[in-house]
């Protein structure tokens, strides 16, 4: 399969270039992929120790929110959206983790999506809602009705 390939080929490289954080990132990547998070956030700790990038922040959060670890997700979007306010998917992915806690600090970072790029914050919210929160008993009747009022759906 193409991500066993990958990570052959990437763990080649890393034999002889272990001080770049670009191949220790893809490397996390191909892990999130097939879904081998514990790898994932070991190659991203690695990339983060050469260099820290908002878009490895974004991507050890994005595995943390896979797991459903969502304060580690939430503590990793934060450090991406430090080194680069205009990181919707952090933002956007901040504001998703605080309301699969049920937490009122979503609509903050929802609103910096939305100041960010409209358009796409009100995309990306469309597709959460029906993949993530629309079904899921976690999330608070009154919270799906603030988000469907809010995406204009009621």
């Amino acid at each position: 399969d193409k991500y066993k390939e990958a990570a052959e080929i990437l763990d080649l490289m890393l034999k002889n270039e272990k001080e770049n954080d670009e191949l220790w990132y893809l490397r996390a990547v191909v892990c999130l992929k097939t879904k081998a998070y514990e790898s994932a956030l070991e190659y991203l700790e690695r990339a983060l120790i050469l260099r820290e990038k908002a878009e490895y922040y974004t991507m050890q959060g994005m595995v943390f929110f896979e797991t459903f670890d969502f304060e580690n997700a939430i503590d990793s979007f934060k450090h991406s959206i430090q080194l680069d306010s205009n990181d919707i998917n952090a933002a956007f992915l901040t504001a998703i983790s605080y309301m699969m806690l049920d937490r009122p600090e979503s609509s903050h970072y929802l609103n910096i999506a939305l100041r960010i790029n409209p358009k796409k914050a009100k995309t990306m919210l469309l597709n959460s809602y029906g993949l993530l929160i629309k079904n899921d008993p976690r999330v608070s009747e009154e919270t799906k009705k603030k988000i469907e009022y809010e995406m204009g759906i009621l």
